[in-house]
């Protein structure tokens, strides 16, 4: 029973280790901006700048909950 016990820790310790960089607003926040740097004139670039950090919170959000969709480039 211990030794069960403790691999699910680790398993779990493992799990947030690793997932923390995909839910670390400042890293989701930072990719933002180098997306955007690559073309700064298009539309969508310009209102993801706009409404960056609710952008990057919804973001954050999505991906927590496992419901984060990427969509296809235009």
């Amino acid at each position: 029973m211990l030794i069960i016990m403790q691999l699910v820790t680790t398993i779990t310790a493992i799990k947030v280790i690793f997932m923390n960089k995909f839910y670390d607003a400042n890293l989701i926040y930072k990719a933002g901006k180098k997306a955007i740097a690559g073309a700064p004139f298009k539309y969508k670039a310009q209102l993801f700048e706009m409404n960056q950090l609710l952008e990057t919170a919804q973001l954050q959000k999505a991906m927590i909950e496992k419901t984060y969709r990427p969509t296809k480039r235009n």
